[in-house]
């Protein structure tokens, strides 16, 4: 709902000479669009696997901040 108001708050009304095209046309766009919805989805649900990569490193950061 986000992307739909903000189209038509800042963008207006579609061109009508885009209004043939798909979203997503071919594999190609659609081989990149799943893993990234995987990992967006992963990673909401189970941030702590960010959050871990990047623990040791924040803590020595705070441990030199004084």
């Amino acid at each position: 709902y986000i992307l739909w108001t903000i189209q038509r708050v800042f963008l207006g009304k579609l061109k009508p000479e885009y209004e043939g095209y798909a979203d997503c046309t071919n594999y190609r766009e659609l081989i990149m669009l799943v893993p990234l919805a995987v990992a967006v989805i992963a990673f909401g649900i189970f941030p702590s696997i960010v959050i871990n990569v990047f623990k040791t490193s924040t803590e020595h950061f705070l441990n030199l901040v004084p």
